[in-house]
């Protein structure tokens, strides 16, 4: 994650947390975004199985819902846990090293889970006292594994119109997802990768392509470059047009 006050240069760099430092890290980062107002989020998983395109919201969200229900976000095991080869490949750390220290001292997911929802960065925490703005670039999957975390039963419902209410629920109303606003501009940038984009548009990672960290600081970066240009964004129906973004990826 990332997060920033304003559109400024700031000289920002990720870290790597696991589950010995999670804490720590977690207390500064939420006593740090007490001074902030908006925050970029970005996601790793496993990959996407079922990759037919179709132009329905409702199956759209069907497939996805099909693609989380099999595949975790990270933590997962390549030994034993569903993912797609081609994501894996896409992914830095050829060697597999970071995997590896992944599987052996990654944050177990219930222990981010109950940080997150005792925490104040969600509308659902037990401290929230406002709301937060919140950036992805192509949402769809990153909220999904998201809110299928934060459920007990830890699937995700039939509907896609409950699955909004449960997005809201969780993270308001104030969600961007830059990748659908610059397919609104542009419907080229919409099929676009976030590497290709930041490329275009001249900004640094500031650490690793595809690296949640690095790549959750570029939609930072891109979002207040698109918010500077357009003048006023306007986030009415980002979440309503969530799996109209989807169609592009």
């Amino acid at each position: 994650m990332a997060s920033s006050s304003s559109s400024s240069s700031m000289n920002l760099k990720t870290v790597n947390v696991w589950d010995d430092s999670f804490e720590i890290h977690f207390d500064n980062f939420i006593s740090t975004t007490r001074n902030y107002n908006v925050i970029a989020a970005d996601t790793k998983f496993a990959g996407i199985l079922e990759k037919i395109r179709y132009k329905k919201k409702d199956d759209v969200y069907a497939q996805m819902k099909r693609n989380i229900k099999e595949t975790k976000c990270i933590q997962f095991d390549m030994k034993t846990d569903t993912y797609c080869p081609d994501a894996m490949e896409s992914e830095a750390d050829p060697d597999r090293s970071k995997r590896e220290k992944h599987a052996r001292d990654g944050i177990p997911t219930h222990k981010f889970c109950e940080a997150m929802l005792n925490s104040d960065l969600l509308l659902t925490g037990a401290l929230s006292v406002y709301q937060k703005t919140w950036v992805t670039y192509g949402e769809n999957y990153d909220l999904g594994h998201c809110v299928k975390l934060f459920q007990p039963t830890n699937v995700l419902p039939d509907s896609q119109l409950v699955f909004g209410d449960m997005v809201r629920s969780h993270f308001g109303e104030r969600l961007f997802d830059v990748k659908l606003m610059l397919a609104y501009t542009d419907l080229a940038y919409g099929k676009m990768k976030l590497a290709n984009v930041a490329a275009r548009f001249n900004v640094d990672n500031g650490g690793v392509s595809y690296e949640a960290a690095a790549d959750a600081l570029v939609t930072l970066k891109l979002y207040h470059i698109l918010k500077i240009k357009d003048g006023n964004v306007n986030c009415v129906n980002m979440v309503t047009d969530l799996f109209y973004g989807a169609t592009y990826s």
